[in-house]
């Protein structure tokens, strides 16, 4: 019989350092999700919707959405069942985790040295 993998889900925000969000995980365990190295393999460019978050005030306005990481300051123009297009916030982590290379996802987050503020 298979076993279902549950990925873990992110409970809480504890802190974000520059492009660094400390978060606690739904398995106890605190990681730390470092964008330096995703934003460094996209190569972003002026055209690209994550773009503004290269700029530390709007990336610091991240929250948490329904267990992952969303930005209200950036939206996404979507077309909904019914076919009208409708705005919503930018991408959550687990939907970028299909976005980002296995490897780089993997590099990205990591054991914190600590999560509390210094």
């Amino acid at each position: 019989m298979r076993r279902k993998l549950k990925t873990p889900r992110i409970l809480k925000i504890e802190r974000i350092d520059g492009f660094k969000i400390y978060c606690m995980f739904s398995n106890g365990e605190s990681k730390l999700i470092d964008f330096n190295s995703i934003f460094k393999e996209w190569d972003l460019t002026p055209n690209d919707i994550e773009y503004p978050l290269l700029k530390k005030k709007e990336f610091q306005k991240v929250k948490l959405r329904n267990y992952t990481l969303s930005w209200d300051n950036i939206t996404v123009l979507l077309m909904t069942e019914e076919g009208t297009e409708e705005k919503f916030p930018y991408p959550t982590l687990v939907q970028l985790r299909f976005w980002i290379p296995l490897g780089l996802f993997d590099e990205a987050i990591q054991e914190p040295l600590s999560c509390k503020p210094p």
